[in-house]
């Protein structure tokens, strides 16, 4: 963690302790596949290799909204396309993800294409994280863990 906290990274923005940092993991992992955005908003859509779930579906962001304490009022979700494909799907699954947690009262904004290394620093930052599939959410589980914040899944 000494790497995340190092003078180069001072000036990076960091999220405050109202609010909630989202990974998802989008682009490919929903552009690229034969699945519809209701399969990944309604059901557990594993990966081509069969073994993983990068999209977490409605009911797993329902239990986040039912875990988070009621000082938390800002929600930003992260993410970012490193592949130029036709991204009409993931964004269906983002507005729809983005719905749920307005109907409970959270501002909403996002953090889209700003570079991982950048997203890197700013999600070990978080004082409340949301991971979503994948090594690299995995990581930055990790790592909020060890700065003694919450990880929610």
């Amino acid at each position: 963690s000494s790497i995340i906290n190092s003078d180069q990274y001072k000036d990076y923005n960091k999220p405050d302790e109202n609010t909630v940092v989202i990974h998802l993991r989008v682009g490919d992992v929903i552009d690229n596949t034969n699945n519809s955005v209701e399969d990944f908003l309604n059901k557990e859509v594993k990966y081509q290799n069969g073994d993983q779930t990068y999209v977490h579906n409605r009911q797993y962001y329902q239990k986040i909204i039912s875990q988070l304490p009621n000082n938390i009022n800002n929600v930003i979700f992260v993410y970012g396309y490193h592949i130029n494909i036709d991204h009409t799907k993931s964004e269906q699954y983002i507005d729809a993800i983005s719905e749920m947690f307005k109907l409970h009262g959270f501002n909403v904004n996002y953090r889209r294409d700003m570079g991982p290394d950048e997203d890197f620093i700013y999600m070990c930052n978080s004082k409340h994280f949301v991971k979503s599939g994948g090594g690299f959410s995995n990581l930055i589980s990790e790592i909020v863990k060890k700065n003694d914040n919450i990880v929610y899944n």
